[in-house]
């Protein structure tokens, strides 16, 4: 008997680091696909990308894509979600999480006159949570904070005076590495922390023509934009049974005004001038360098959100609501008169049509979502852009594990074609994988 115990705790020790490999295996999987990520970062084509940050990135996975982003008031045990830290307590003792979803987008972009097509694909996310103690869980992971792709011309004449062509090119954005950590102090509370990288390039190109008085000008100026800093977000939740029937879940998340540390960097500035009838130049300068022109600060403005959830075993409902004070923000010390604070309500609803698993089809999640935002940006004559969207999705969970495929649709619109602006329709699918592994479960033997 003594042999058996000691056969059983050498393939439990052998066990115990397999699964500690494999999760040493996704941190190092998630950092260095966050670098990558980064630099390949391009997930819009939107011309409201040139402004502020670039057009802003959405917390949450899977679950939260289907059911309008929601997350504050939620508490997933079969997935991760990095709306609110405080949620990671859920995550049950001896198993390891791991998510990482695709996202796909077909925009739409169109004024009065014309319309343009455009898709992105990219990778969305990567994350790891785990359970440390009965009262503290942790998760690491990456998700985008923003998105830079545009490309914007436009063109100005008077006949037989002068013709001159802007032309604006960025593209890049924001990312974000993070460590959370969740703790539960006392039944029915979870408080949360998170500790975030923020990280990213944005490359801006402008090329300026210009044709009259009998010369013409060409003017080239290519800059990179870097970011990089550490802030701290916060989250909590309460979490209450009544009549051993109901859940009640309330929660809020909180982060503080982040002065990221930003520096724009020369690439390239060359500017030519020469006579339209001679050809011959009358000014040439042309500089390539990589040298700093400016450092300061990129200040991310203070967020605050609020949600709560109310279910049974087959149905659920949540809604939240965020605000965040874009209009206080500045970048290199100038505040934008263009940016204002966003407003942003979402509502979602998940049902399973049965508790057991007496076929496939009923223990699959179905859900439902909607957004509206009213935007960080909001022009003198137009007023604020505002987006709306609804959302669908499914879970569908793998029969030989606990492990989860969920797949999210949505459907949105933002901006308008009135005052000379641009609408953008658009159709987002999110593929997400929820991975699970279990540590070491102790035995017990007579």
């Amino acid at each position: 008997m003594q042999k058996k115990k000691s056969n059983i705790a050498g393939t439990e020790t052998k066990s115990r680091k397999i699964l500690f490999s494999r999760t040493i295996f996704y941190l190092l999987l998630i950092i260095i696909a966050s670098g990558n990520f980064a630099w390949a970062q391009r997930t819009t084509n939107s011309p409201y990308s040139f402004f502020g940050i670039g057009e802003l990135e959405r917390n949450g996975f899977g679950r939260n894509e289907a059911m309008g982003g929601t997350g504050i008031a939620l508490r997933p045990v079969n997935s991760l979600n990095n709306v609110n830290p405080a949620s990671y307590s859920q995550i049950p003792a001896n198993k390891v999480i791991f998510e990482t979803g695709l996202s796909g987008k077909y925009s739409r972009l169109s004024d009065k006159e014309k319309k343009e097509r455009n898709y992105n694909g990219n990778l969305a996310y990567m994350a790891i949570g785990f359970q440390n103690y009965k009262w503290w869980a942790m998760s690491f992971g990456f998700t985008p904070l923003s998105s830079v792709g545009y490309k914007i011309k436009e063109e100005i004449e008077e006949k037989d005076v002068f013709y001159q062509r802007n032309s604006y090119q960025g593209s890049g954005g924001l990312s974000r590495l993070y460590w959370s950590h969740s703790f539960q102090p006392v039944k029915y509370v979870s408080i949360g922390a998170q500790i975030n990288y923020l990280f990213g390039k944005t490359s801006l190109k402008r090329e300026l023509y210009y044709t009259g008085d009998g010369y013409i000008s060409e003017t080239l100026d290519d800059r990179v934009l870097s970011v990089k800093d550490f802030s701290l977000s916060y989250g909590m939740q309460l979490d209450k049974i009544i009549n051993s029937k109901y859940r009640l879940i309330i929660g809020a998340v909180f982060e503080n005004d982040n002065n990221l540390k930003a520096r724009e960097k020369q690439i390239t500035l060359s500017k030519r001038t020469y006579d339209v009838k001679t050809q011959n130049e009358r000014e040439t300068q042309s500089v390539v360098k990589n040298d700093t022109i400016s450092k300061g600060t990129l200040v991310i403005p203070q967020k605050m959100g609020f949600g709560v959830s109310f279910g049974t075993r087959k149905f659920l409902f949540t809604a939240d609501y965020y605000t965040q004070k874009w209009s206080a923000s500045k970048f290199f010390g100038e505040q934008k008169s263009y940016l204002s604070d966003t407003k942003t309500l979402m509502g979602g609803i998940e049902y399973t049509p049965g508790i057991v698993a007496q076929s496939y089809w009923k223990v699959v999640r179905y859900r439902l979502g909607f957004r509206h935002e009213e935007s960080y940006l909001e022009f003198d004559n137009a007023g604020r852009l505002k987006e709306t969207a609804v959302s669908f999705g499914a879970s569908f969970p793998l029969k030989k594990n606990s492990s989860i495929i969920n797949l999210a649709f949505e459907f949105g619109k933002y901006g308008t074609t009135d005052f000379g602006l641009i609408e953008k329709k658009y159709i987002k699918m999110t593929l997400n994988f929820s991975i699970h592994d279990m540590w070491f479960i102790k035995r017990k033997f007579d």
